[in-house]
């Protein structure tokens, strides 16, 4: 659970997703749009996850407890990955940058439910660094001698927390009611024109964290 927790925190920085779900819940008529933006990004990362699963279950080392040369494997591949992607984001690209600010601009004048499902399924599905960090995680999941039971608490604490970008935004309108339409706007504006930083500085502390951790594991 030590190395699970801080993964599935990791997973859920994905910018543009937290942008778009603060921006759905500080308009009106928020409730079955944010629904809309979860259950997206909840049966994205679900098909992932399920695939990962799959080929997980194939390898050797299910259930034994033990770390093998796998778990190197897979954490130095995530780990080269992220590397790669914090390098790209950390290079300046101010074109990319308005075209994606662009695209939260329009989504403000869109109504229905399922565009908002449809943007979110794409964020989700294309998170390839969110991806590289749920391999590992789930990798330690089903390397563990833990009965079933808790390997499905496992994997649900996980989830819980990779989706943290989608749930949250709307518990804390619920919970602030109106005054958290000030958080909401700060948050936004800080992601949105953050967006690349942010994700720089994830994947660059991850890519360490899964290279310290995989040569642990040899």
């Amino acid at each position: 659970m030590l190395e699970v927790i801080p993964l599935g925190i990791a997973a859920a920085i994905t910018p543009a997703l937290i942008a778009l779900q603060v921006l759905v819940v500080s308009g009106p008529r928020w409730g079955k749009r944010a629904a809309a933006v979860f259950a997206a990004n909840l049966l994205a990362f679900a098909i992932v996850a399920a695939l990962l699963l799959f080929g997980l279950a194939q390898l050797p080392d299910v259930g034994t407890g033990v770390h093998s040369e796998w778990s190197t494997v897979i954490r130095l591949v995530g780990a080269v990955i992220l590397a790669l992607t914090a390098l790209f984001f950390l290079l300046p690209h101010p074109e990319m940058l308005k075209k994606s600010q662009s695209v939260f601009t329009n989504v403000e004048n869109k109504a229905h439910p399922w565009e908002f499902a449809v943007m979110a399924f794409y964020f989700s599905i294309t998170d390839l660094s969110s991806f590289a960090i749920m391999a590992p995680a789930l990798h330690d999941i089903t390397v563990s001698r833990a009965a079933l039971i808790w390997q499905g608490l496992f994997l649900l604490i996980f989830f819980v927390l990779a989706l943290l970008a989608t749930w949250a935004p709307p518990v804390l309108r619920v919970v602030l009611g109106s005054r958290a339409e000030r958080v909401l706007n700060a948050i936004y504006s800080f992601v949105i024109n953050r967006q690349f930083q942010i994700l720089a500085t994830m994947c660059a502390v991850f890519a360490i964290y899964l290279l310290v951790t995989g040569l642990r594991h040899r």
